[in-house]
């Protein structure tokens, strides 16, 4: 049965993100003063200070928005399953990219628990199917939630540790590789706190993002060098 519905279409869109100050000088759009990329509070993302053009078939949306949202386990893998169906992503944009590779040996992974952690299970267990020969190296970033303290009423904190522990269990069993790395919240209270010394703001996005950055290219970097399964130490 068919349904039309009549009356009027309401678009609803978003403001536009407003081009940052270090592009703007950039494009000679505003007058330099001083040192393009000092330390400013107005700097809210890595791609304020990107001149990175990418291939447009290597990024790929998904059927809803998760910006600034957590979802449940289920609902991520269910996302993916939606997302591959509609785009078919695996056999398409994702399959090109791997066959543009001379020598396709592996895959690098980062994600966020809280929002992605369902749905990189059901992409990395897609993958898996797909080339189970090929290495896989994951980057977890975990919840901020305390399962020391976190309070059994707590039901926002109890779906956060939740996903965390499916999460680092399946990358258990689909990755050969996993670091899982803490919140930035939780930081303070290592032992060795591995940002110790370092002047940031552990509120700031652009900041934390920073520290982890440096951790993750140093320990990936002998991969990125000719002769790099070299012990040298």
């Amino acid at each position: 049965m068919l349904h039309l519905m009549r009356g009027r279409v309401v678009r609803e869109t978003q403001d536009p993100i407003p081009q940052s100050e270090y592009h703007a000088r950039l494009e000679g759009e505003m007058e330099d003063e001083g040192d393009l990329e000092r330390t400013d509070p107005k700097i809210r993302y890595w791609s304020d200070y990107s001149r990175v053009f990418l291939d447009r078939k290597s990024i790929q949306t998904i059927p809803d928005t998760l910006e600034g949202t957590e979802a449940g386990w289920s609902v991520g893998q269910d996302l993916f399953r939606r997302c591959n169906e509609d785009t078919e992503l695996m056999e398409g944009a994702f399959r090109l990219l791997v066959e543009n590779c001379d020598n396709f040996q592996g895959l690098q992974m980062m994600h966020d628990t809280p929002t992605f952690g369902g749905f990189s299970h059901a992409f990395l267990t897609s993958f898996r199917d797909e080339f189970l020969k090929a290495s896989t190296l994951n980057f977890s970033f975990l919840s901020g939630a305390d399962p020391n303290h976190a309070g059994i009423d707590n039901f926002l904190d109890t779906k956060r540790i939740i996903n965390d522990a499916l999460c680092l269990q399946s990358l258990h069993q689909l990755s050969d590789i996993t670091f899982p790395i803490l919140n930035p919240s939780q930081w303070s209270t290592l032992e060795n706190n591995p940002s110790q010394g370092l002047a940031y703001d552990k509120n700031s996005l652009y900041h934390t993002s920073a520290v982890i950055s440096s951790l993750v290219e140093t320990a990936t970097l002998p991969l990125r060098q000719s002769g790099g399964h070299r012990n040298d130490g």
